[in-house]
């Protein structure tokens, strides 16, 4: 079966490259861990980290969207689809920087996320709601 899959994902990585959003991720690796045993808090020396990777950016407007039937998604948030490789688990405390405003990932139910899916035999990019840190 013939595809124009390949040419799809070399345009996508492009346009990312060339005319994305730079967007800014900061979070934070202990090292040296160890739990406290009357909180069960994780201690240790904490590492900032930060990586920029270029995707591309949205508001949510409810009133002219298709998303207003999802209860997660709120006036204010944002939608952000980045490439399908970025590593977003197990970064604590991970925020992410765009036009000097920072956003937190929200969650989002399973079937906003089954709406989001766009497989071509593999993923193409990944998407995140986001909410505005104040």
């Amino acid at each position: 079966m013939l595809t124009n899959l390949p040419f799809m994902r070399r345009r996508m990585a492009l346009r990312r490259q060339r005319r994305g959003t730079p967007i800014r991720m900061d979070w934070v690796t202990l090292a040296d861990v160890q739990e406290d045993p009357t909180t069960g808090a994780k201690l240790g020396t904490a590492t900032p980290q930060t990586e920029t990777i270029y995707g591309f950016f949205n508001y949510v407007n409810i009133a002219h969207s298709n998303v207003r039937h999802f209860e997660e998604i709120e006036d204010g948030d944002a939608i952000i689809d980045i490439p399908a490789d970025t590593v977003i688990e197990g970064r604590d405390g991970l925020t992410f920087t765009i036009d000097s405003q920072v956003w937190a990932q929200k969650r989002v139910g399973e079937k906003l996320a089954q709406h989001w899916e766009v497989h071509q035999g593999r993923r193409l990019y990944r998407t995140l709601l986001l909410r505005k840190q104040t």
